[in-house]
């Protein structure tokens, strides 16, 4: 299975109204799945992706709400 590292995240969006911002900065994903959220720098993966600072957001999070208009 391909696992790709996706570093220099800017922000990471988790869909949780409550705290929608999560502190991470590099994920694995393996195949489909995110492995874990900051991994250990000697992280074993097959390729990186360099996020440049971006916001990330995981394909099950609805991108086209707006959470302020929620509560």
């Amino acid at each position: 299975m391909a696992r790709t590292l996706i570093t220099n995240i800017g922000e990471l969006f988790n869909g949780d109204l409550a705290d929608p911002v999560g502190d991470v900065t590099s994920l694995p994903v393996e195949g489909d799945r995110i492995a874990k959220l900051n991994p250990a720098a000697n992280t074993q993966v097959d390729r990186t992706i360099d996020a440049k600072s971006n916001a990330v957001l995981p394909g099950i999070v609805d991108g086209h709400i707006h959470p302020v208009f929620s509560e």
